[in-house]
């Protein structure tokens, strides 16, 4: 049994030592209060990596803007990460925001991570290649363009890596290719991959690393 009782609301954490093996968990509330579970994880003690991922559909940079500072990086120390991942940048090159303010997000956003954890790395993985149907067909915007080279400049000011996953397909028109082949890499939309379209960009990420 865990107490949530408290004066202020606040994050707490708690942690449970168990045996190797198979475990049912539940969790249940007993109390009349608003209690919010943010998450559990399952460690090990065995030197290792764990991989945290938080993937959310339509994200944007900005979209972390509008989380609790305050909250969001007491949560983020807790997990202490060795490196911070962010990825960002396909639906951003599909929307009308000016150059100038999207880039404030994104340094904003940096920022937010080294107040955080200013031991922890960083990593900025560009957006991979995508197109849009013009007269002329299928062609990578020039938006899309844009913001990878904002992104290369951004992160290297901020002392983030910076990782093109438009270049590691190929480059532009690369997703062109990818859908005219037996078996496609990409989806028909020419936004997104196939399952085994991000298994190929995700070996390559990793084998740069």
């Amino acid at each position: 049994r865990v107490t949530t009782r408290g004066a202020d609301v606040s994050s707490a954490y708690r942690s449970f030592d168990v045996q190797d093996g198979h475990h049912t968990f539940e969790v249940r509330a007993v109390g009349d209060g608003d209690v919010r579970l943010f998450g559990m994880t399952l460690d090990r003690a065995q030197v290792g990596v764990t991989f945290d991922a938080i993937g959310v559909n339509g994200a944007r940079a900005v979209n972390l803007l509008a989380y609790n500072e305050a909250h969001w990086a007491a949560e983020l120390k807790h997990r202490a990460p060795d490196l911070v991942v962010l990825a960002f940048g396909t639906n951003e090159s599909g929307d009308d925001t000016p150059m100038a303010q999207y880039e404030k997000h994104l340094v904003d956003l940096l920022g937010r991570v080294a107040r955080a954890v200013p031991s922890s790395s960083c990593l900025l993985l560009g957006p991979p290649d995508r197109a849009v149907k013009t007269r002329e067909g299928w062609v990578t915007p020039p938006r899309l363009q844009e913001i990878i080279a904002s992104q290369q400049r951004i992160a290297e000011a901020a002392g983030c890596a910076f990782y093109d996953q438009q270049r590691a397909m190929g480059g532009p028109g690369t997703i062109n290719a990818w859908i005219d082949i037996p078996q496609a890499l990409a989806q028909k939309d020419r936004v997104h991959l196939t399952r085994d379209g991000y298994a190929q960009v995700g070996h390559a990420v990793v084998g740069d690393l």
